[in-house]
């Protein structure tokens, strides 16, 4: 992101599951499909934070959480420049 918006880009876009891996494979946050999401939320709180700090955007890709007994899906996250969590698709 850094160097990116030291080139001069205005978005940056990170691929599938840039934000939290994939689900099911060999990361110490997931069992199966039970992921510990503290360390997912972290780190797009830290994207959050340097997209606001770079005055980028930023469209991610990473798992997203769902309600109940839902496995989560492959989302895009969209982060403006000023480091809002705008939407995930």
């Amino acid at each position: 992101m850094r160097q990116a918006a030291d080139q001069g880009a205005r978005l940056v876009h990170l691929g599938e599951g840039a934000l939290s891996g994939y689900a099911g494979a060999a990361k110490p946050y997931y069992r199966g499909w039970r992921i510990d999401w503290a360390p997912v939320t972290e780190e797009l709180h830290h994207t959050m934070a340097l997209a606001a700090e770079l005055g980028v955007w930023v469209v991610t890709g990473g798992n997203h959480r769902l309600s109940g007994d839902h496995r989560p899906h492959n989302s895009l996250w969209v982060i403006n420049d000023r480091g809002e969590l705008i939407d995930s698709l």
